[in-house]
């Protein structure tokens, strides 16, 4: 699966200046000074097997998030990475995926693409 970009991927502040909270229970997950650059962006549009368009932003660590379940490489919309859940901290609810590189030489060796619907801006 590739990158879509357009009206649907709208750009999400930068540099430390915005916190990312769970939607869910208002914790505090990540921040804007903590984006990552995968495949040329930190903002990605993708399908999945279902139907459903998903909009996440890609970052180097959540603090407030947590890896849940066994890595996959299974429908993984970044070929060279493993997925597995990323789950919040706190009240436990689904923000999006935490990637482990397939390989022990690829840079980075891990990410984190949260939904942008699973977060809030403050």
């Amino acid at each position: 699966m590739h990158t879509k970009r357009g009206s649907f991927c709208a750009g999400a502040g930068g540099n430390g200046k915005n916190a990312f909270h769970c939607f869910f229970c208002g914790l505090a997950i990540t921040s804007s000074d903590r984006f990552t650059t995968i495949s040329h962006s930190n903002i990605h549009c993708f399908t999945n097997p279902s139907g459903l368009r998903c909009e996440i932003y890609t970052f180097s660590s959540c603090p407030g998030a947590i890896p849940y379940g066994q890595p996959t490489d299974e429908h993984s919309w970044f070929p060279e990475f493993r997925w597995s859940l990323a789950l919040c901290r706190q009240c436990k609810n689904h923000l999006g995926w935490h990637y482990t590189s397939i390989s022990e030489l690829s840079k980075p060796r891990g990410f984190w693409g949260l939904l942008s619907y699973h977060l809030r801006t403050r």
